[in-house]
């Protein structure tokens, strides 16, 4: 298990050090002028060409990758065009806070998506199934900004029980519920169609039906041998989500004026903020890259039989 943790950890610098040379070169092909970027339309000839000096913007393209590695393995993302603050300091900031959402968006999916999908295994064919199966891929086809706002008026501007956006730390819960449900209300319909096809493929194998034959009771029957071993493509799923939604929930930080990673990336995108959008970049695929490793490694606590050589 170790050297195979070793290995992957590698890989990860290898995939990571990917990422950042594709993203490096397509945003250094765009038509802009990044002195501008820094300095402002206004910037003189003069202002501009020093500028371009400073952040190394006159040298080849190649060069300036070259730089930009050498800061990264100082564990220095550099400066942000726009706000002239250190990215690093600007992740510092935003992770916690999309991470706190992120936790609680994923909370609520498994409130959700696991006891539906539990349900909706065992009564499979049943008009409710069918029911809740239909509400389901509504949930999924929902987009969020849609859910987003629609929670924010109803819950937030007519009923006033919850702020009508912004961040407050735990246990100011009330600031977290709403963006967080903007989000789990579809990703519960994903774990729940997840859960229930897993559960039902489980419910034709042999050793399920040895364990009816015993004559073990039902919730037995569903929760020690169906559902446990219908949690691998779960956890596969989940550290999917896990990774992408500490990678920043750009729509939904941006409705509820939340400032984590997706707001961050909000602001850096119009302006092509490169250095902002690099660390964003850079962040959200460690974080996903290392969910996989997580996930991987917890695949053997799951099941015994799967082990890493």
């Amino acid at each position: 298990m170790v050297n195979y943790i070793v290995r992957r950890l590698g890989w990860v610098v290898v995939t990571l050090f990917g990422i950042v040379l594709i993203n490096f070169f397509v945003m250094h092909m765009l038509p802009i002028n990044y002195a501008k970027v820094i300095a402002g339309t206004h910037a003189s000839a003069v202002t501009l060409k020093e500028i371009a000096q400073n952040y190394g913007l006159d040298k080849p393209t190649w060069y300036q990758f070259l730089l930009y590695i050498h800061q990264l393995a100082q564990l220095n993302l550099g400066y942000s065009y726009q706000l002239h603050l250190p990215v690093s300091a600007m992740l510092a900031t935003a992770i916690p806070k999309t991470f706190y959402l992120a936790l609680v968006a994923v909370i609520f999916e498994l409130l959700i998506g696991i006891p539906l999908g539990i349900w909706t295994a065992r009564h499979a064919g049943t008009l409710l199934d069918s029911m809740v199966i239909a509400l389901s891929l509504v949930g999924v086809s929902l987009p969020t900004f849609a859910v987003g706002s629609l929670l924010l008026y109803i819950f937030a501007f007519r009923l006033a029980w919850f702020p009508l956006g912004g961040f407050a730390a735990f246990p100011h819960i009330g600031y977290v519920i709403l963006p967080a449900l903007s989000y789990a209300i579809t990703g519960a319909a994903y774990y729940t169609r997840l859960l229930r096809s897993a559960m039902l493929d489980i419910g034709d194998a042999d050793y399920v039906r040895t364990a009816w034959a015993k004559g073990l009771s039902a919730n037995r029957v569903t929760m020690r041998h169906v559902f446990r071993n219908a949690l691998i493509p779960m956890v596969t799923f989940f550290g999917l989500d896990f990774g992408g939604l500490l990678g920043g929930l750009l729509v939904t930080e941006s409705i509820f004026d939340w400032p984590g990673i997706g707001a961050m990336t909000f602001r850096a995108i119009p302006v092509v903020d490169v250095p902002t959008l690099l660390g964003v970049v850079l962040f959200a695929s460690f974080a996903i890259v290392m969910m996989n490793l997580i996930v991987d490694v917890f695949y053997a606590v799951i099941d015994p039989r799967i082990s890493y050589s």
